[in-house]
């Protein structure tokens, strides 16, 4: 019983604390719905932008998406159409570098290849259709059909029964909205102002070297940490190559030896061992908590008792020290001036 109850005081411990966190998690469909709404705003923006731009190749499909677009994004689908040369040209000089003498060496590994893929290909496909052939003849008998109409049917069952629910958690939803969208201007009130405190913060550590710093202390940071984690493997490496070295294998061994526990912790007289053990760890740790709560019981009143005592003794320890170094400290003055005078 004093196990539960020490079980039942940290969980009534842990509740406000929990309570606390589910107050901020309630945030979270506010943040949820206000990042939908963005994202749904800029799809919007962007309805019909995506075709003007797909059928710039199509004067007549262009200019039919052009008179879709407000006058601002029609303008912009004319400036991103005159850019389009321009563009092709990067695009271009890019591929050219990029598949740059690619085609012999395409020749060559199709010419090693393809007969080895036809081969391979073709007899994964053939397991592949058996399995399915095999699988479509399991599905086509009377007792799968029949399994499958009862899972149709169970779940129907379980959505029925849950339609119910939809409105409640509609309206939770809302109301945790609706508390919550009130919090996000306070919260996102500094986000700009934070973020060019960071930026005016890391220009000026790029202006004065600081930046360029910091990154070399990092890669050498991470430098370091590689060559320890290089030196630890290193070390694992020798000790298992001169166990291997030395006779028999240490993963052997181990297996060996992991094999024994395991056989024993599983027989009769392993079982047996482990049961007591867990027994007398129970009684060790009811007789241990008994103790210590009786001491507590015991002892709460005698500290009870002795507080006052204590406080009016402290009280008049502190008024005895504060006279007597009242009277103390000219003496000490004195004593001290004497000393500094005569002592050269």
């Amino acid at each position: 019983m004093s196990n539960v109850a020490t079980a039942s005081s940290v969980v009534h411990g842990v509740v406000p604390i929990v309570a606390s966190l589910g107050g901020a998690l309630a945030l979270l469909p506010a943040i949820g719905v206000a990042v939908g709404v963005g994202m749904f705003a800029a799809k919007v923006g962007m309805d019909g932008f995506g075709d003007a731009m797909s059928s710039m190749d199509d004067p007549e499909k262009f200019a039919q998406s052009l008179d879709k677009l407000s006058p601002a994004a029609r303008s912009t689908a004319l400036a991103v159409r005159d850019l389009a040369p321009a563009w092709k040209a990067v695009k271009q000089e890019t591929q050219e570098n990029l598949f740059a003498g690619l085609a012999d060496d395409v020749q060559k590994l199709g010419t090693g290849y393809l007969p080895m893929l036809k081969t391979g290909l073709s007899g994964i496909t053939a397991e592949l259709n058996t399995a399915a052939r095999g699988t479509a003849g399991f599905l086509a008998e009377a007792n799968q059909v029949q399994t499958v109409s009862g899972i149709f049917g169970q779940v129907r069952t379980s959505i029925g029964n849950t339609t119910t629910v939809v409105q409640p958690l509609v309206s939770i939803l809302l109301d945790l909205v609706a508390v919550g969208t009130t919090f996000l201007p306070s919260m996102t009130g500094g986000f700009g102002s934070a973020a060019q405190s960071a930026a005016e913060f890391v220009s000026a550590a790029r202006e004065s070297g600081r930046l360029g710093e910091w990154i070399a202390a990092g890669l050498s940071t991470l430098d370091q940490l590689g060559d320890v984690f290089g030196n630890l493997f290193g070390i694992v490496r020798a000790v298992y190559g001169a166990l291997d070295t030395g006779g028999a294998s240490l993963l052997d061994t181990l297996t060996r030896v992991t094999g024994m526990v395991r056989g024993f912790l599983e027989s009769f007289e392993g079982q047996q061992a482990l049961a007591s053990l867990a027994s007398l760890l129970g009684t060790v740790s009811g007789v241990v908590t008994g103790v210590v709560m009786t001491a507590l019981r015991q002892l709460a009143p005698v500290v009870v008792a002795l507080v006052p005592g204590f406080a009016q003794l402290a009280t008049q320890l502190g008024s005895v020290l504060t006279a007597a170094l009242i009277v103390a400290t000219p003496l000490l003055l004195d004593l001290a001036t004497f000393l500094s005078e005569n002592m050269v």
